[in-house]
C-alpha cells in the first residue's frame, strides 16, 4: 500500500508494523485482523486494503454482504470511543449511493411525485384499470424496484377443467357425466360476457425517483456499492435435486424428477471500483446520517 510505505520510508513505522507484514493471501490477512485487537487504534481505511484483492480497475474483498458488515463492526467495537475512519476527511462531493433519477424509470413520461414517509420521493402517477367484479384475483409481492409490497389485480376469465377423455373418442360428443360440470361453466361463461367491469382500481407507479433523504442502512450502502451481485444461483451436480428438503412444498413438485432449478446462496465476493480507503469514507457517511452513531445496521 503506497500508504504503508510511505510511513515506512519517512520513519514514522518500522517494519514490525501489521499492515507491512506480508501474511499471504488477502483473505489470511482478514483472518490475521478479525483476531484479537489488531484493528484497535488504526484507520478502517488501512483495515479494508491491507485484506483485498487488487486488480487494474477493481479490487476484491473475500467476503459477502454480511461478512462485510461483521468486519466493520468488529473494527468499530475496537475503536468505539475513537472512530478513525480515514486518515484524511471525506471530498464534499462525495455522498451515499443514493438512487437518483430526473424521471420516472420504469415510464419517463410518467407525471407528478409523491413523498412517502421514509423520505423517498415516489412517482405518482396514475392509470385506472377496470373490472368484472365476481371474476377478480389478486396475488402480492416484493417490488424490489419500488422496495415495497405490491398487489397485483387481473381478471380471470371462467376456464373449463373438463380433462380430454369428457369427449367420446369417435363421435366427439360430451360424456353424460361430465355434461353438469359442462353446463355449470357455461353459466359462469354467461355471467362473465354480460357482466359490466365496474370494479375499478386505482393503480400508482410508485417507482422510486430519489432517497437522498432516507436514512440508508450500511447492509443497503454496501449492496449499491457492490458491483458483484447479492447472490449468485448454484446447481446440484447430476440430474436431480439433491437440496429438495429445503425446497418451499408447494415448490417441490416442479424440481422432483428434473433437473436441479437452482438455489439461492448469498456471495462470498465484494467487488469495488476503488480502494479500502475510500470504501472507509461511505462508511463513515453511513454512520454520521444519524447523530450518536445511531444509523440502522441492517435492511427491517
Amino acid at each position: 500500500m503506497v500508504y504503508t510505505y510511505t510511513q515506512i520510508s519517512n520513519g514514522e513505522m518500522d517494519s514490525d508494523f501489521k499492515f507491512f507484514v506480508n501474511r499471504g493471501s488477502p483473505k489470511k490477512c482478514m483472518e490475521f485482523l478479525m483476531q484479537g485487537k489488531d484493528m484497535k487504534n488504526e484507520y478502517l481505511g488501512a483495515c479494508l486494503d491491507y485484506m483485498r484483492w487488487g486488480g487494474q480497475e477493481t479490487v476484491m474483498y473475500e467476503l459477502g454482504t454480511k461478512g462485510m458488515i461483521n468486519f466493520i463492526r468488529q473494527w468499530m467495537n475496537l475503536n468505539k470511543t475513537n472512530l478513525i475512519w480515514n486518515e484524511k476527511t471525506p471530498p464534499k462531493n462525495l455522498t451515499l449511493p443514493y438512487i437518483k433519477h430526473n424521471k420516472c424509470p420504469i415510464f419517463g413520461k410518467h407525471k407528478g411525485t409523491i413523498n412517502d414517509l421514509g423520505g423517498k420521493v415516489r412517482c405518482a402517477h396514475k392509470s385506472e384499470k377496470k373490472f368484472k367484479p365476481s371474476f377478480i384475483g389478486s396475488f402480492s409481492y416484493f417490488d424490489k424496484e419500488r422496495q415495497m409490497q405490491i398487489v397485483n389485480y387481473s381478471e380471470n376469465e371462467p376456464r373449463d377443467n373438463l380433462p380430454d377423455c369428457a369427449w367420446d373418442e369417435n363421435t366427439g360428443k360430451l360424456l353424460d357425466s361430465y355434461k353438469n360440470e359442462w353446463e355449470a361453466h357455461q353459466k359462469q361463461m354467461e355471467k362473465f360476457e354480460n357482466e359490466n367491469p365496474t370494479f375499478i382500481i386505482d393503480n400508482y407507479c410508485y417507482a422510486i425517483l430519489s432517497d437522498e433523504k432516507a436514512i440508508l442502512s450500511l447492509e443497503k450502502v454496501l449492496d449499491r456499492l457492490n458491483l458483484q451481485p447479492r447472490t449468485k444461483t448454484v446447481y446440484c451436480s447430476g440430474f436431480e435435486c439433491k437440496r429438495i428438503d429445503e425446497i418451499p412444498k408447494n415448490e417441490r413438485e416442479l424440481y422432483e424428477g428434473e433437473r436441479c432449478g437452482g438455489h439461492k446462496e448469498e456471495n462470498d465476493i465484494t467487488i469495488h471500483p476503488f480502494s479500502g480507503w475510500k470504501l472507509a469514507w461511505y462508511v463513515q457517511k453511513w454512520y454520521e446520517q444519524v447523530l450518536d452513531g445511531k444509523s440502522p445496521v441492517f435492511e427491517k
